[in-house]
């Protein structure tokens, strides 16, 4: 059974805005509370190891990553040069196209 609220809903609306104005607020400080908390570690085999192993775990994820744009358009440039030296001469399917300025009217 689904209930029924009535046709004004004013209320609820405005509670649901002050409560997001709230939650903002709330948000808002500890934002500001965490940019006064700064957090400084010593040195330690502990935090040496967690370094060590911090670095592993960046040089795998880069490893992971794909080619670059610049390799990218590079690899493209190269494969259209192949394809354009490789067959100078068109195939019996290819045939060019005669361009129009008219627009295009059906009958």
């Amino acid at each position: 059974m689904v209930p029924s609220y009535g046709s004004n809903m004013t209320a609820p609306i405005s509670y649901e805005l002050l409560a997001a104005g709230a939650l903002l607020l709330c948000a808002a400080a500890l934002l500001l509370s965490r940019r006064k908390i700064r957090m400084e570690l010593d040195h330690s085999p502990i935090t040496d190891e967690l370094m060590v192993c911090l670095v592993r775990l960046a040089s795998a994820v880069e490893a992971l990553r794909g080619p670059g744009q610049e390799e990218i358009t590079r690899n493209v440039l190269v494969r259209l040069h192949e394809i354009a030296t490789a067959n100078p001469k068109p195939s019996a399917k290819v045939r060019e196209m005669p361009i129009s300025s008219r627009p295009f009217t059906p009958k």
